[in-house]
């Protein structure tokens, strides 16, 4: 849980970390406030609705679990429901403390990894991109070359 629960707060972090324009240097200049983050994943099923929970209770962590449940399609046992639970209650606090802006972030599944890479190559070129990714090492080497990789550590 302890692994879990450091994922979920580098998450949020990164989360927070990419509202700046990509041109943006001073950082402590922007405004994040109502500011809206484009969150490409390829989490599906079960994976997706702990996702999809951890953006819902960044966006609002006064989140009523139950009415998130029933925006997500993939069918959940009780087990499933107890974790998702456990996952919006633990979180609530943090995201209160890590989004007083109300930062609203957009998660949707784009497909697995190589689906998402096909995606962002496009995008490049189209100049339409989402504002935060996942991405393989090779895969984010390769959005470094086409200068749409943001370092985050200055951030951080």
């Amino acid at each position: 849980m302890k692994k879990f629960t450091l994922f979920v707060v580098a998450l949020l972090v990164a989360m927070l970390a990419v509202v700046p324009a990509f041109a943006q240097t001073d950082y402590e200049a922007v405004d994040p406030t109502g500011v809206t983050v484009d969150f490409w994943y390829q989490h599906s099923g079960t994976r997706a609705v702990q996702i999809n929970a951890m953006i819902a209770v960044f966006n609002d962590p006064d989140v009523v679990v139950e009415d998130f449940l029933a925006t997500q399609e993939a069918e959940l046992d009780e087990d499933e429901v107890a974790f998702i639970t456990e996952i919006i209650e633990n979180l609530r606090d943090v995201a209160r403390e890590y989004n007083p802006y109300g930062i609203v972030v957009n998660g949707s599944f784009q497909g697995g990894y190589g689906d998402i890479f096909e995606k962002m190559l496009l995008g490049v070129e189209a100049g339409e991109l989402p504002n935060l990714v996942v991405a393989y090492q090779n895969q984010a080497a390769t959005y470094e070359l086409d200068g749409v990789l943001l370092y985050l550590t200055p951030l951080v």
